[in-house]
């Protein structure tokens, strides 16, 4: 009796030794074999992974060409995520012969998906002329598409269609507006730009207050650029409230 005891607590214990193994965390190198396999098995999304770890070399040699062929294999299933990516080793010249048409082709492939870093970058293109004749008014419109769905970079590009009036009509207010989305969320040279509407009076009203708030925001941001802009905003105030206490960026 004592004996069936016995093997019965080893079967149990067994049994807990198995399940608490299969509940740990999957290591890295676990998790790279996981992606390999499903990659390997045509998931595209593994496929595009692994295609990152190629190209970063986190967690394998750093090997563009690899890249390029998991990416490719991803790409042609139809795979937005991959379609941008190995647009932009044809645009860099990555693992492939550097090619601006391929390049336009696979990213224009992701756009129309719908994925938003394909349409930022195919907006590049059409800005910069790479692939195609430039285009500012397709650009325009790729990047106020890319701005809708929330990318901050493209919200930039956008207001500086409508502050400049390069693929849109001229409209400082629908440009400041742009610059405030991309400055609240964090983007540096948006809030430059925003000090300088306020500054200026472009699209908004003008208030110096408002342009030092702004302008101090993309120097602490990192932005440099910033620091003359609040000086000359500074030198302004005193000039017409006499001495006061003066804003020290940097000291």
């Amino acid at each position: 009796m004592k004996k069936k005891i016995g093997l019965a607590y080893r079967f149990i214990f067994g049994l807990m030794t198995v399940t608490m193994v299969l509940s740990l965390p999957v290591t890295a190198s676990q998790g790279l074999m996981t992606i390999q396999e499903k990659a390997e098995k045509g998931n595209p999304a593994a496929q595009t992974e692994l295609g990152h770890r190629y190209r970063d070399g986190a967690g394998k040699r750093k090997d563009p060409e690899e890249a390029y062929r998991w990416y490719k294999q991803a790409a042609e299933k139809g795979y937005a995520p991959a379609q941008e990516a190995i647009g932009t080793l044809y645009r860099k010249g990555r693992g492939v012969k550097k090619d601006y048409n391929m390049a336009l082709a696979w990213y224009r492939k992701a756009a129309e998906q719908g994925f938003v870093p394909g349409m930022v970058s195919l907006a590049t293109m059409y800005r910069k002329g790479r692939g195609t004749s430039k285009d500012l008014t397709v650009a325009a419109k790729w990047y106020k598409r890319a701005a809708e769905k929330g990318n901050m970079g493209a919200m930039y590009n956008i207001a500086n269609a409508y502050r400049q009036g390069y693929g849109v009509s001229k409209d400082y207010r629908e440009a400041a507006k742009w610059y405030l989305r991309a400055a609240e969320l964090g983007h540096r040279k948006s809030m430059y730009q925003l000090g300088s509407a306020y500054d200026s009076g472009y699209g908004v009203t003008q208030d110096q207050v408002e342009a030092q708030k702004w302008y101090l925001r993309a120097y602490d941001a990192g932005y440099s650029k910033a620091k003359s802009k609040l000086r000359a905003v500074e030198r302004k105030d005193k000039s017409k409230t006499g001495p006061g206490s003066p804003v020290n960026p940097g000291g």
